[in-house]
């Protein structure tokens, strides 16, 4: 059947659709080119990459021959654990690589460690006690690793998080760590 239309009609109208289908085609294309040349996430070279680990017994232990960064120079392993132990404090380290083509800063009290009741902590002022380098608000260049220490009051964690501030923009980058 052809509702009353001859075949000749039909076929009339069938450059005009694949025009149609022509217009949307380019204009896909032109607008994911479009969105990728200009992607944030595309034009940077890399990763941002945050890392925070509670440091435990465990952790500062280290291979036999090899120093701690925790670790004075005059002192045992059981004598550096047990002066950070009473400290009465639980640390962190925090280790930040930044492989991007941007500078961002980074304000170490605004890394804050998660209670169990999603309670959010500030970590304490660094102390004679608190291992070295302690982490200190600063820009953290394209490249550029950074790693120190936070000390918080005791208690027990879920996670940590925090921001970064991309220099250029001033846009925050997010991030959360789960212990």
């Amino acid at each position: 059947m052809t509702n009353g239309k001859s075949p000749l009609v039909r076929l009339n109208a069938l450059p005009r659709v694949l025009r149609i289908v022509r217009y949307c085609a380019v204009f896909l294309l032109v607008s994911h080119m479009f969105f990728f040349s200009t992607s944030p996430i595309q034009a940077e070279q890399g990763r941002l990459e945050v890392k925070v680990r509670p440091l435990t017994a465990a952790v500062i232990a280290v291979p036999q021959g090899r120093e701690s960064p925790l670790r004075r120079s005059s002192e045992s392993m059981e004598t550096m654990w047990e002066r950070v132990r009473d400290n009465g404090a639980f640390l962190v380290e925090v280790e930040i690589s930044n492989a991007t083509a941007h500078a961002y800063t980074l304000k170490a009290d605004k890394v804050t460690l998660r209670t169990a009741s999603g309670e959010r902590v500030k970590p304490l002022e660094a102390s004679d006690d608190t291992p070295t380098p302690v982490l200190i608000s600063q820009t953290i260049a394209p490249g550029a690793n950074v790693r120190g220490y936070l000390s918080y009051p005791p208690g027990s964690y879920t996670g940590a998080r925090g921001f970064l501030i991309q220099e250029q923009t001033r846009s925050n980058e997010g991030f959360s760590v789960n212990f």
